[in-house]
């Protein structure tokens, strides 16, 4: 059996980023943080997930930068150059 839900409501305040910056598993969920050229890896806590985007409820701010690409070539305190 499957079914289609729609979620509705006013979530205008809440942060999220693209799914492709969470690493590892939904379950147990980190994000590299870039900072001074360097790379923090973060330990996050979600709420919302869809297809595209994670609601972040714990672990990032809003303004912080976070990689979406390449992070299995990192780890933490590694140096970054930004573009």
């Amino acid at each position: 059996m499957f079914t289609t839900v729609r979620f509705s409501g006013d979530r205008s305040d809440c942060l999220v980023i693209p799914r492709k910056a969470v690493s590892g598993s939904l379950k147990e969920p980190h994000v590299f943080v870039v900072n001074d050229n360097k790379v923090e890896n973060r330990k996050v806590q979600i709420g919302l997930v869809n297809t595209d985007y994670v609601e972040i409820t714990a672990g990032i701010d809003a303004g912080d930068w976070v990689e979406t690409a390449g992070q299995i070539n990192l780890q933490d305190q590694i140096m970054v150059q930004v573009n």
